[in-house]
């Protein structure tokens, strides 16, 4: 059986795309191969600088850092399901997900992680990739934790939605024990593979002590 690896993350580089108010990325040369016989970037970057995972830490005083995250939780099946017909400032509702989750054999669920394909990623590097991506409703959220779906991703900048100021899906995921991932990319490509069908997906953080979150190199792996 042949298996495919398709790479679901943002290149990490100087002046990439942020969601508001991070702290800038800079790929520094440190250590020139000219001088030292070997060479060496330094690396200047937030934690939720492109593709990355969310400890609950991040909206919850007491929620587990990024190092105290089980990676069991950070791998496992999955399902992609796509809501790009709801670009621009479109939601992701309950009743939105009940209806794509119907036709995934067998029932979506506990164990599972679900990416949401917003139509983000189309525009990367413009302002619409901050302002304009559907987001995930409250009641949205409140399913998938229901569910005991144990990990949502998104190709967009956040879960929530632009103009949701008091972030409710963050505030209902990372509670219930859902991770949360972000700026995810190519899952448009996912989507015509896999056609509903579940894949296995990799989402491991670096081990920050302390963190709020994490780069990752997000990983679908399709049979």
């Amino acid at each position: 059986m042949s298996t495919t690896i398709i790479d679901l993350s943002q290149d990490i580089e100087t002046g990439m795309q942020l969601f508001p108010l991070h702290s800038p990325t800079h790929v520094v040369p440190w250590m020139p191969r000219e001088q030292y016989g070997w060479a060496t970037n330094a690396l200047f970057l937030n934690e939720h600088a492109g593709t990355h995972l969310d400890a609950p830490f991040h909206f919850m005083a007491d929620g587990q850092t990024i190092d105290h995250v089980a990676l069991e939780r950070l791998t496992g099946p999955a399902v992609a399901l796509d809501f790009s017909t709801r670009w621009p400032k479109g939601t992701i509702t309950a009743a939105d997900l009940e209806e794509a989750m119907a036709v995934v054999t067998p029932h979506v669920g506990r164990e599972d992680a679900v990416l949401l394909r917003t139509g983000a990623e189309d525009h990367l590097g413009e302002p619409a990739y901050l302002d304009a991506y559907p987001g995930l409703s409250a009641d949205g959220a409140e399913l998938l934790v229901a569910r005991g779906v144990r990990l949502v991703g998104t190709d967009a900048a956040s879960i929530d939605h632009p103009e949701a100021s008091d972030f409710p899906a963050h505030h209902r995921l990372l509670p219930g024990g859902t991770f949360v991932v972000e700026n995810l990319t190519n899952l448009g490509e996912l989507l015509q593979l896999t056609r509903g069908l579940r894949f296995t997906l990799h989402t491991f953080p670096l081990r920050i002590k302390g963190g709020t979150g994490s780069p990752i190199r997000a990983v679908a792996i399709v049979s």
